[in-house]
Parts: structure tokens; sequence; C-alpha cells
């Protein structure tokens, strides 16, 4: 199998986890799962051990962890402890092919397959009625992002995308004005979504990526007409989107409802079980006995990942989770485009981006496309024949 298989191989699998993510079952996670085992098992027979990074001891680690707690009996749901290990693999294989395939070809697809989510995200804006693609009913009753039932969901999506179309029309040394288009279109769909959080997120990105890319002079020789088209595109597009919402939502007297409470429980629950958490994907059968208010509906989640992941595995993820957003965060600095790793680790503390792995794959296939390009072909300008 040839290098540009494996790109291809793992672009399917990356678009396929987005293309259901509205998915309810877990057919979706499964044959997701099933698919990135394959391939790493395919790249490790045909091409030799994947590159070897500490990433990917962080994530075994985590997935060796729920071996554990179902081993000891120290999680409450064995069955859903099973399904978190695996969901904890397949990110170890995300990060090990994106190492193997972190090249300009490789991100080129993701964010063309961003750009179509955007386009489809603001097209759908108000005639979706719940309905993915207009024609597959959810129990959703207001509108749908893209296949992204979930708003923030679907801002952390344009997240990780966003600041690699800035990028590449700074630094591209031709058709950069279709890369600014990209990126307004991306800009007013996280207006149009109505993410606090998104909202905030990516206008710093839009901020600090011309910031980090002015630090070289290629960068600065030619961004002042590309800034003011960035800039416009972006005022456009948020027009376009309409703003009101997400500015009335932002000027809520308390923005921190019924997330506050989630995560006092998950303080709870860390605080009767530091060490050794309740079992890696159980939170849902764990919370409602240390819930501090009843809200009428099923808590699937925490909206706050960090205490999820403290509530489940015990202080010891949240420690190797830690070490990952660190990394994200030096990866962003010396590797511009990625900065949106960091921004979606943010974003974790008030929700849930990486709980499905549709959407995680993404972020896990990235990091490991930011940490295995060599320090020279670092921020290194796209080939002029794109």
């Amino acid at each position: 199998m040839k290098a540009k298989a494996y790109v291809i191989a793992l672009w399917v699998l990356l678009w396929f986890g987005v293309a259901t993510i509205w998915v309810e079952g877990r057919w979706a996670a499964s044959v997701l799962e099933a698919g990135i085992f394959g391939l790493s098992a395919a790249a490790m027979f045909q091409r030799g051990p994947i590159r070897w990074h500490w990433a990917l001891g962080i994530l075994t680690a985590i997935a060796a962890w729920g071996v554990v707690q179902r081993a000891f009996h120290w999680t409450l749901a064995p069955a859903q402890t099973e399904w978190a290990i695996l969901y904890w693999l397949a990110a170890a294989c995300f990060v090990g092919l994106g190492l193997a395939t972190g090249r300009e070809s490789f991100l080129s697809g993701l964010l063309w397959f961003g750009a179509a989510m955007s386009a489809l995200a603001l097209a759908q804006l108000y005639t979706s009625k719940g309905q993915i693609l207009w024609f597959i009913p959810t129990h959703e009753d207001d509108r749908i992002f893209g296949v992204f039932p979930n708003y923030n969901n679907y801002a952390a999506f344009i997240e990780l995308l966003f600041p690699l179309a800035l990028w590449r029309t700074l630094k591209s040394r031709r058709n950069w004005w279709i890369y600014a288009a990209v990126a307004s279109v991306m800009f007013g769909s996280v207006i149009a979504s109505t993410s606090r959080a998104g909202t905030a997120l990516v206008t710093l990105e839009l901020a600090a990526v011309p910031l980090l890319a002015m630090r070289r002079d290629a960068a600065k020789q030619r961004s002042g007409a590309r800034l003011l088209l960035i800039v416009t595109g972006v005022m456009a597009f948020t027009l376009v989107a309409g703003p009101q919402a997400v500015w009335q939502r932002l000027w809520q007297p308390d923005p921190y409802a019924l997330r506050r409470e989630f995560l006092e429980s998950a303080m709870a629950m860390v605080r009767a079980r530091p060490l050794t958490g309740f079992g890696l994907g159980t939170w849902t059968t764990a919370y409602p006995a240390y819930a501090v208010a009843d809200f009428g509906v099923i808590a699937n989640h925490a909206h706050c990942e960090w205490g999820q992941w403290a509530a489940e595995g015990g202080l010891g993820v949240v420690a190797l989770m830690a070490a990952l957003f660190v990394l994200a965060l030096r990866s962003g600095i010396k590797c511009v485009w990625s900065i949106g790793l960091t921004a979606v680790m943010i974003h974790a503390c008030v929700d849930y981006p990486l709980v499905r792995l549709g959407l995680g794959s993404w972020w896990f296939a990235m990091l490991g496309a930011a940490i295995g390009r060599s320090p020279k072909n670092r921020d290194s300008p796209q080939p002029a024949r794109e």
C-alpha cells in the first residue's frame, strides 16, 4: 500500500466519522474504530512500526488504566469502560497515522471537507427544520449545522480548521484568496451556530494566527492586503449569518447555568474517588448519585470534559490529558496552523468536543500531523501547485 493510499484511507475514515456524527447508535463509532485498527495494522505490516512519540504512550496509558479499572472492579459499568478502552486505543492509532501522514496533501483533504461542511451549515441555517441534509429526521426541532445536531460540537470542529485556512491565506504563493474565502465562510458559520465559546475562540484565532505568522519576514511582505481581505470577508459572512442570536447569548445573566451544577457533581465524584475514578466511560451511570440538581433530562455528559475525565478516570487521567494540552500548545506556537488543537482543549472546559470519536478523531489525527512535521518543514508554505 503506497503512502498516498494511506492518506486517502485516513481521509475516508475521518470524513466518515464526521458524516455520521449525528448517529445515536453505537455502530458508527464501532465502524470507525474497526477501520482505524485495520488501517494501523496494515501500516505496521507493510511499512514497519509506526513512528513513536510520547503522545502515543499517554493515550495507550489511558486505555491501559481502563483495563486496570475493569480488572479490579473499580468501574460501575464494565461494558461502558470496555467501549471507552477502544476509544482511547483508536485515539492512539489516529495520532500514530497522523504522525506518518503529516503533510500538506493530508491537511488539504481535511480543510476542503471542513469548507464544504461550513458552506452546508450556512445553507441549512433557516431551512433544515431539525433534519440532517434536509431529509434525515432527528430529535432536534431547531437548526442543524452541516451534519452536527450539536452546535458546540460544530463550533469545535471549525475551531480545528479555521487556523489552517488563515495560515494558508497568509502563506500561500497562489490561490490565497480562495483560502481567505474559506476562512470567512468558516467564521460566519460559527457565528451562525450561536456557540459562545466557539465565537470567542475563533475570534481569538483570527487575531493569533496573523500575529504568530508575522514573526516571519516572508509573511510580513504580503500580509497587508490578505489581512484586509480576511477581515472584510469575516465581517461580510458575520452579517450573512446574523450575529444577533450569539450576541444575545453572550449577554445572558448567568452564562454558566446548568454547566455549573454538572461541574459541581463532577467535583463531588472526584472527591469520592480521586485516584481510581468511577470507570472510563461511566459518567451517565455514576452521575445520578452525585447530582446536585434535577433538570428532568438524562445527563449524558458533564459539559466539562476535564471534569468528566477526572470523575471517570481519576486525577491521573487529567494529568495525562494536561500533558497533551501542553503538547498541543507547544505545537501551536511552533506550527501556527495547529493552534486549533489548543482552542478545542480550552473549549473542553465548558463542553464535550472530544467525547464522540467522530469529532475526537480529527483532533487526534491533526495532533499527530502537527508533531510529525520535521522542524525544517514546520509552517512551510504549501507547494506552488496547490
